[in-house]
């Protein structure tokens, strides 16, 4: 009698582990990263006309001359398209009495630039600093939407989502010019895999929110990655003493590498 317990308590063990098996076998492993990891292909089109008739448009915009040789300018684009407007091209201009004024280093780069993705609804800032010739003054200055490549919703991936950024502090790091800035913001990245990191607008606004200027930096951080990063904007150049709870920060985050490492801005 007692063999057949034991006989019986084993067949039990053998077939509970069997099960368990079975289970721990079906249990699905880590779901892939649905995020692309190379460019998207698609043709070349206009920002100003997207294919459902939406399109990249200019907002808000500011400036600030006058500065060092130099003028800032700050403008936030709205994407009002259901498509995604990928690695947009924007040019600065800036004129003195209906004349077009040439930067004084027309080799800075930053006149034009490229905005990895514009999702469908986002807004995101772009700003610059331009040395310009003596005295350095401006009546005018525009920003030109030029090509995009338009992609459907789901084309970055279906985990793929806007980073966004919040300016933790702002420094002035010379006391006798405070345009000079040294802002840290927190980066909230939503992707499950890191993106490529190509720099950050800088949006400033005086008191009553108006823009009054703008940057491109191109420091360092950890602003793509996928878990929450700190990220450093420090343009360099002398820019308008804003408001700094005003101060904004746009990470542009990329999905892939642009073909020339310095291709942050397109020449």
């Amino acid at each position: 009698m007692k063999r057949q317990i034991v006989i019986g308590a084993v067949a039990a063990l053998v077939a509970a582990g069997a099960v368990a098996y079975v289970i721990v076998s079906r249990l699905p492993g880590p779901a892939p990263c649905a995020v692309a990891s190379t460019a998207p292909p698609g043709p070349r089109g206009r920002a100003t006309a997207a294919p459902d008739g939406g399109a990249v448009r200019v907002v808000e915009q500011g400036f600030t001359d006058e500065l060092n040789g130099g003028v800032s300018y700050g403008a936030i684009l709205a994407n009002t398209s259901t498509s995604i407007a990928y690695r947009t091209r924007v040019t600065f201009t800036f004129s003195r009495d209906g004349q077009v004024i040439e930067p004084a280093s027309p080799d800075s780069g930053r006149s034009t630039q490229e905005i990895p993705v514009i999702m469908p609804g986002q807004r995101v800032g772009v700003g610059t600093f331009e040395p310009l010739p003596s005295p350095g003054t401006v009546s005018a200055a525009e920003l030109r939407l030029g090509d995009t490549t338009w992609l459907t919703p789901a084309a970055l991936g279906a985990a793929y989502k806007p980073i966004a950024a919040t300016v933790e502090r702002t420094e002035h790091p010379n006391a006798q010019h405070p345009g000079y800035y040294r802002i840290t913001f927190a980066a909230d990245a939503p992707a499950c895999s890191d993106l490529d990191y190509r720099g950050a607008g800088v949006i400033l606004r005086d008191a009553s929110g108006t823009i009054i200027g703008g940057a491109l930096s191109l420091s360092p951080g950890a602003a793509c990655m996928r878990t929450r990063g700190t990220g450093l904007a420090e343009p360099g150049e002398l820019l308008p003493v804003a408001d700094d709870s005003r101060t904004q920060v746009f990470p542009y985050c990329d999905v892939a590498p642009a073909a020339d490492p310095d291709d942050h801005i397109a020449n």
